[in-house]
């Protein structure tokens, strides 16, 4: 093989490599953090005293384009998660019955924020990746 034809055959090579490399990044899901974590209190005073809620939340999307459309509106899904999170009992932060309930009402109540703002519901899952009740 010719000096020339290898050298063709390297550049090639590495344009492929870097071709596969984009596309791995493009496809697949995505995970987007909701920063800062969450600090509420929740439900009603029991005793005086106000219960609190500590959790990080993690919303897996399908690709970088829907991770850069959630980050767009991030203020607005953060506002309909502090008020959905505000309003539940302790009977229900307190149980893994009631968070996947949790899960699965913001699930519901963020794609149809995101729906409304973008025409697609972009989001997948809710993930709680830390979550401590005080009270």
């Amino acid at each position: 093989m010719s000096a020339m034809k290898a050298k063709w055959v390297s550049i090639t090579l590495v344009f492929l490599l870097l071709a596969t490399a984009v596309a791995a990044q493009v496809q697949g899901p995505r995970y987007v953090e909701l920063e800062p974590n969450f600090t509420l209190n929740y439900g009603d005073m029991v005793g005086g005293r106000l219960r609190y809620l500590q959790t990080a939340i993690t919303l897996q999307v399908a690709d970088n384009a829907a991770a850069l459309e959630v980050n767009a509106h991030a203020d607005a899904l953060r506002h309909a998660i502090i008020m959905h999170m505000t309003a539940q009992d302790h009977e229900t932060v307190r149980t893994n019955q009631g968070r996947e309930t949790i899960q699965e009402e913001l699930l519901f109540e963020l794609r149809r924020i995101m729906e409304q703002e973008t025409g697609e519901p972009k989001i997948e899952r809710v993930l709680f990746t830390f979550f401590v009740i005080q009270g």
